[in-house]
């Protein structure tokens, strides 16, 4: 009897060490399983939802005009300022060094002198929030083709295509108050040509947005 009772002792700790295992093994699973979550969203915008409120098919009008989910209705705003320079600071169309760099500054001298095109010309268009906020953005241009630089604008694609539309519309992941955009014109004079941005800094804020105009002028070459 106290063989007995000593056997059925021990197989009581065997399964009570077993359950206390799989508890430990699960509860591991299931965090893993949630930082993983946490880091994809994040990943994927949604602390700040725009641009992936609006669908990636969504070329004719992309740009909201009225509210999306918690962020109220676009306003324009004069503070979103552009700017055009070379890509290459020879003017030429071949890939400068450090161009998948979000982070980097383009000095004022690359600067095309203005709104302004040519033809077939590898440009960036520089969009820069003056409030000093912090801003994921939606970016399109009525002609010319955008890069694809991924939606984090570094060249990688891990996390996504930031090139839709053709290259006519580009979904910045990047959360930054600068952006840069690499950009094709087109192949010749094809009248004015709109950019234009709407992006938000917070997953509540107001959309904000503005445009600019440019022209074609051969001489800038």
């Amino acid at each position: 009897m106290e063989l007995f009772v000593k056997m059925f002792n021990l197989e009581r700790r065997r399964r009570h060490h077993q359950q206390q295992r799989f508890r430990c093994v699960l509860q591991k699973m299931l965090m893993t399983m949630l930082a993983f979550i946490v880091i994809n969203n994040k990943n994927n915008g949604v602390v700040h939802a725009h641009p992936y409120l609006i669908a990636p098919s969504e070329c004719t009008t992309p740009h909201p005009t009225t509210r999306r989910d918690a962020h109220d209705a676009p306003t324009e705003d004069a503070s979103i300022t552009f700017l055009v320079s070379w890509t290459n600071p020879e003017g030429s169309n071949a890939e400068a060094l450090g161009e998948n760099d979000p982070e980097r500054v383009i000095p004022e001298s690359w600067s095309v002198g203005g709104n302004k095109y040519c033809k077939s010309c590898r440009l960036t268009l520089t969009v820069r929030h003056t409030d000093q906020q912090t801003y994921k953005e939606l970016v399109t241009v009525s002609s010319g083709t955008l890069l694809e630089q991924g939606r984090n604008m570094d060249g990688q694609l891990n996390y996504g295509v930031g090139a839709k539309c053709s290259g006519k519309r580009y979904d910045a992941g990047f959360q930054s108050n600068v952006h840069h955009y690499i950009w094709t014109a087109p192949n010749g004079d094809v009248g004015p040509i709109t950019v234009k941005v709407t992006g938000a800094s917070g997953q509540t804020s107001q959309f904000k947005t503005n445009a600019v105009t440019l022209t074609y002028d051969e001489a800038i070459k």
